[in-house]
């Protein structure tokens, strides 16, 4: 019963935040600011209780998956369309990211409300290296302002750390990334620290 209540709650979350984050054009200049952490989106609490709950269709490897998932990790969280032509101009620098700090302290992940039938054409014939989800019922709409693309940077704790409008400089896409890893690399290693080392007895 707790869990439903809980659900119940998140939704009704996620459709005021909808009601009253502001408008702004759809598609977005290259440039976009960088902020740590404004753009027009859902608070940052918001984010981090549906990023808990919230399941996606794995059109990259099949199957659902949760930002749960991904802990540990610092993740780019990018959400775009098929029908975005900054969004699609923006691919190829997230494949270039994903391919030089991907692993176990870093992932790309690109997020749209399409249809997975739409995506899955749009995608025959790309190799792309990051992980692409589905997300028809819009349940992360509250990430995103109303303007794409549009991403969001996660710690390995799942906090939000910064967000941006419109498409990254690779510069500003490289310092983001090493950020996130960083962050990562850190956690693990206060989380190894604390762990405490069992005591070894010595033989008489």
């Amino acid at each position: 019963m707790a869990r439903w209540i809980l659900a119940a709650i998140l939704v009704g979350l996620v459709v005021a935040a909808a009601l009253v984050r502001p408008t702004a054009p759809v598609g977005s200049p290259p440039g976009g600011r960088f902020a740590f952490p404004a753009a027009p989106a859902a608070p940052s609490w918001l984010v981090s209780a549906l990023s808990r709950s919230v399941q996606f269709e794995d059109l990259s490897g099949g199957g659902t998956q949760s930002l749960m998932d991904l802990r540990g990790r610092g993740v780019l969280l990018h959400f775009w369309a098929t029908w975005c032509e900054p969004c699609i101009a923006e691919l190829p620098l997230l494949a270039e990211l994903q391919r030089r700090y991907g692993g176990a302290h870093f992932t790309v992940v690109a997020i749209t409300e399409e249809e997975p039938a739409v995506v899955r054409a749009f995608l025959a014939g790309r190799s792309l290296p990051f992980l692409v989800w589905s997300d028809p019922g819009g349940a992360m709409a509250a990430f995103a302002g109303d303007a794409l693309p549009f991403s969001t940077m996660l710690g390995p704790d799942g906090e939000v750390t910064g967000r941006k409008v419109g498409r990254f400089r690779e510069a500003e896409a490289l310092e983001v990334a090493e950020r996130l890893v960083i962050l990562a690399r850190a956690s693990r290693t206060a989380a190894a620290e604390s762990t405490p080392t069992p005591d070894v007895q010595r033989q008489p």
